[in-house]
């Protein structure tokens, strides 16, 4: 390898991750989304961020996410974004299996 150049850009290697299924009951679905989402921009920020423990007591489960207003307001839009797919694709789902009836 040669030697990086001053003012060259640093490239990151990105490590890929896969998450397996989650099954949640259709009620706890945003608060899935929420806990993982965080749950990544948590890990990445560590170092930098301050963390804020959010308990789901109908779970018995907890989970570290960022306290930060902006951080949170996007969450929460794509978890709006997450959810509103899922529940046109069960529509979708829906209307083809009374099609097929």
């Amino acid at each position: 390898k040669k030697p990086k150049q001053k003012g060259e850009p640093q490239i990151m290697s990105l490590d890929t991750y896969k998450l397996d299924q989650i099954n949640v009951q259709p009620k706890y679905m945003r608060e899935a989304v929420r806990c993982t989402i965080h749950t990544i921009l948590f890990n990445r920020l560590l170092g930098t961020a301050i963390p804020k423990d959010v308990n789901i007591k109908e779970l018995n489960f907890s989970y570290a996410k960022v306290d930060d207003d902006n951080i949170h307001n996007q969450v929460e839009n794509k978890i709006n974004q997450i959810t509103n797919s899922i529940n046109k694709k069960k529509t979708v789902s829906k209307k083809n299996k009374n099609h097929i009836n």
